[in-house]
């Protein structure tokens, strides 16, 4: 099945704007119950609605890619596994996601150069 071009565009620009919107929202609704009762620390809920969904795209995102890489063969599932390592361990030091992300694509991308060519 095929997509016209002008439809193909619109449908990125929608995944775009879900995307931005499930991960903006929870921390934007986190900071305006702050902001309208200083008395209360803020909702439980929203506190914790941000980095779920962003574990939950994790997981979504880590299973298949375990899987691919597991019927790849041993040197890639090694690479992914290694990358998952290395990430979990510089957002533990750094406590920054954004640069966890990149430490742990860096150390993928040089597992694959190294041992899986």
């Amino acid at each position: 099945m095929t997509m016209p071009y002008d439809q193909a565009w619109l449908a990125v620009i929608a995944m775009g704007v879900v995307t931005w919107l499930l991960r903006s929202l929870p921390f934007m609704f986190n900071k305006w119950t702050r902001t309208e009762d200083k008395t209360e620390q803020g909702s439980p809920v929203f506190s914790a609605l941000g980095p779920s969904l962003l574990s939950a795209i994790m997981i979504v995102t880590l299973i298949p890619g375990i899987q691919q890489a597991m019927a790849a063969g041993h040197g890639r599932a090694l690479c992914y596994c290694t990358g998952i390592l290395i990430t979990s361990c510089a957002l533990r030091i750094t406590r920054n996601p954004g640069v966890a992300v990149i430490v742990g694509v860096v150390s993928y991308a040089a597992g694959l150069w190294f041992f899986a060519t």
